[in-house]
Formats: C-alpha cells, structure tokens, sequence
C-alpha cells in the first residue's frame, strides 16, 4: 500500500493550464513523489500487473501488418502528442497516483475516489494526461479491485472499465479536469476517418496483447490544441507586458557588458591639473577622463611619466560626470577597441 502519500509527496509545483471549460479554476497540480512513495507505487504496480509496464510499441507495418489484418482489432485517435501513462487508485485514504511514462516519473493526482470503490483492492487503468486540455482519458483497465485484467480478452476489459468510468465519473466535483472515457472504433471505421499526420493506437482484442501506435504518413503532427492555446496567451501577455525599450538605452546596456580599452593621454588642450583625454585603437579621441579620487590622481601622473604618450586602461562611463573612469590600468601591448564602442559621448549631445 502506498501510506500516506500526500504527506510524502514533494511540495506543489503548480503549472499554469489555459482550457475553456476550467479557465476560471485553479491550475491543476502534479505533486511528484518522494523516492520512498515511488518505490511503494513500483512495488504496487508490479505486484498486480508484473515487471512488464510497457503499454504500446510502435507499429511497424511489415512486421505487425498481419497480426492487424489476422486478429481482431480496436482502434482509437491519440487528442495530443502525449504518451499514454499508468493511473493507480489505491485507496479512498491515499491519493491517485499517475506514472508518467515519458519521464518515468510518478505523480499524485487530485482525484475523489468513490466510497467502497477500492475496498477489494486497487485498481489500475492505461490513462493519457494532457495537461494543456485539462483532460484524463481512460484507455484500458489492467487491474480492477485488485484482480489481473490482462489475462481476459480486452473487450471484456472495456467492459470493467466502462462501469470504473461510470462509477468515477459522477464523484469528480471538484476534480478541475475531464475525465473522459476513448471510444474504439473498429478498423474499417478507422480506415473511413484517418488523416495524415494523426496518431492512431490499435488494441488486439486477444488477452494478453498490448497495444500498438501508429502515425499516418502525411502532415507533420502539429502541436495539440492545449499547447496551441498556451502559446497564444504566452505571446498576448508578452506583448502587453514588454515595455517600450530606448534603443540607446538598450546600447548603452549591452555595452556596459563589454570591455573597452582605451589609450590614456595628458590633454593638449589645457594646463588645468588631471586632465586626460581618451584615444581609441584607430587613433580618435572618444572622450574625457575624470578623476574622482587623489590616490588615482598621484597614480596617473606616475603613470604618465612613464609612458609620456600614453597608457591602456579599461574604462567605464560615469553618468553625473559626463566622463570616462578608470577602472583597471592595462599592459602597454593591449589591444585598444574602436571609436564606436564609446558612443556615450554622441548620445548626449544626440
């Protein structure tokens, strides 16, 4: 049994889902289980139903054509992309438990579970999640009450599972997603109403025989209507929420992030103490340095009476001076950037 799981399972994690029929519900939530649930909801699984979880293979047509055309078959339409997974009732007590085959991960699941409904023991059906549609689609039964199912023909399975869904169906109020039984159809039905492009599942009727999916040649299978949805409202709340940038602002931001080199000079210009322009590696002057401490002040004019013509140094703009400042002197071979890397100078007077 798997004790107590809600109170092992891990904390929340919320995922937002758009759906027309729950819009105004709260998102639905998958709580995965802690390693001692899962080893619990493993060892339940394999206990009823053996080590063998696989649910389906993919249809190859040379190889599986004449079980197709031999045995008798039901076939169904996949809504989405989803693989079909494993959904557990365990107990009225415990929470439903659905094991994600494509991430092998098992997760608790909000779900009311009938009084009396487990009380023979657990039952265990083949169920695809799709999150995006708020949709749980029971596709088979493997275990009801605790008895193998899958030692019967599967119209007798679909016959248990069709009175489970009964049953379950009239207790989800609160469940915040549908549940919703797959209809088979037979394989000349299914012959009349494939697409290109879909994704089809076909179950032997023989005990025993797992499933096989099959996608029709044709059109690239699009995403579902879910994940459809939830890319129109991403982009609809990215357009009303990205603010309006100013592209020198946006420059100056991405500039910040890179580093410019620049040759230190003493100005020609004037006399005045500490006053030094700024050369680029192609030889133009991009700008004025200020010096804001007399450490730095004493350093530069050591500096300058070592390398008269100048020296390297990693510069940065300082707003409220309107100027460069050092903020890492350089060996004498490093190399300079060019004139349009200190383009703050233009975008003041801009």
């Amino acid at each position: 049994m798997i004790k107590k799981m809600a109170d092992t399972a891990q904390p929340r994690q919320t995922r937002v889902i758009n759906s027309s029929h729950h819009a105004e519900q709260k998102p639905l939530s998958l709580r995965p289980l802690l390693p001692q649930a899962r080893e619990a909801a493993a060892q339940l699984i394999e206990r009823h139903i053996g080590a063998d979880w696989r649910i389906s293979h993919k249809c190859d047509v040379r190889k599986d054509g004449r079980l197709l055309s031999a045995d008798q078959c039901y076939a169904w339409l996949r809504e989405g992309r989803e693989r079909p997974g494993i959904l557990v009732l365990s107990g009225a007590d415990e929470p439903a438990v659905f094991w994600d085959m494509d991430r092998d991960e098992p997760s608790a699941l909000r779900f009311q579970i009938p009084f009396g409904f487990t009380r023979r023991g657990p039952s265990i059906f083949v169920a695809t999640l799709l999150r995006g549609e708020r949709r749980l689609i029971l596709e088979d039964m493997w275990c009801s009450a605790g008895q193998a199912l899958m030692s019967v023909p599967f119209s007798a399975r679909w016959r248990a599972l069709n009175t489970a869904y009964q049953a379950l169906i009239a207790q989800q109020l609160y469940l915040g997603m549908d549940l919703v039984l797959t209809k088979p159809m037979s394989l000349e039905e299914f012959a009349r109403t494939a697409e290109p492009g879909t994704i089809w599942d076909f179950q032997p009727e023989a005990a025993g025989r797992k499933r096989l999916y099959y996608v029709i040649p044709g059109v690239r299978v699009g995403p579902s209507a879910g994940a459809i949805s939830r890319e129109a409202a991403s982009k609809a709340h990215l357009a009303a929420t990205t603010p309006q940038v100013n592209k020198n602002v946006l420059k100056r931001t991405t500039q910040f992030l890179t580093v410019r080199i620049a040759k230190v000079k003493v100005d020609p210009t004037t006399t005045l103490p500490d006053s030094y322009i700024l050369e680029s590696g192609d030889g133009q002057t991009v700008g004025r340095l200020c010096v804001t401490r007399m450490d730095q002040s004493k350093e530069l004019r050591q500096k300058i009476k070592d390398a008269p013509d100048g020296f390297p140094a990693e510069v940065a703009w300082h707003t409220n001076f309107k100027k460069y400042e050092i903020t890492k002197f350089l060996p004498a071979d490093s190399p300079l950037s060019a004139a349009d890397a200190f383009h703050e100078i233009h975008d003041e007077s801009a």
